[in-house]
């Protein structure tokens, strides 16, 4: 069985309590969910706390931890998963600043600031709408929107990635954006 349909087969049997697929998921994702932490670590300063491992059993906890019902999909979890990993590293960006303590759990208390800190709880779900509008109605373009929103994969490892043309994705990039934007905000994107 290939890893995407194993993920998506394992998704769809995740009640929220079982280990062992937690534990495969964590498996077949954790190539994916290094690169995203590379990434979202970029600039740190050495001798920080945050490393790779740390923000990465921080997120898996978060996670799993909190979400009994997951996306069916690898994409969309991994995007759950880079956004459990901003939060850990701005709220531990916002207690070194406080000069609080490095090791912590991502508590209840601090999500609900991030998120309040990040819009309206209607703004996500006009957002989710919109991208499951895209999805069914577009699926390449919904699928570089979040390769390359979520994943922060470029344009050109998309192309690779699908054996496409950069042109292509480059169009599909700009429509998925201009879908979004009009089915969010109902006129042209600025």
């Amino acid at each position: 069985m290939k890893a995407d349909d194993e993920i998506r087969s394992l998704l769809r049997r995740y009640d929220g309590h079982d280990r062992a697929i937690m534990r495969r998921l964590t498996e077949l994702l954790l190539s994916d969910l290094r690169r995203i932490a590379s990434n979202l670590l970029k600039g740190r300063k050495r001798g920080s706390f945050l490393q790779t491992t740390v923000l990465i059993n921080d997120a898996i906890l978060n996670v799993f931890g909190k979400n009994h019902l997951l996306p069916t999909e690898k994409i969309k979890l991994l995007a759950y998963f880079r956004t459990a990993m901003k939060n850990v590293v701005f709220t531990y960006w916002r207690r070194e600043k406080r000069g609080q303590s490095a090791v912590f759990q991502v508590s209840d208390k601090d999500l609900q600031e991030i998120i309040a800190s990040n819009g309206k709880h209607e703004d996500k779900l006009d957002l989710e709408e919109a991208l499951e509008h895209l999805a069914h109605e577009h699926p390449f373009e919904y699928e570089v929107f979040m390769l390359h929103k979520f994943l922060e994969m470029t344009l050109q490892d998309i192309a690779v990635k699908h054996g496409t043309s950069i042109w292509a994705v480059r169009k599909a990039w700009e429509f998925a954006r201009s879908f979004l934007w009009q089915r969010l905000y109902g006129g042209e994107e600025a």
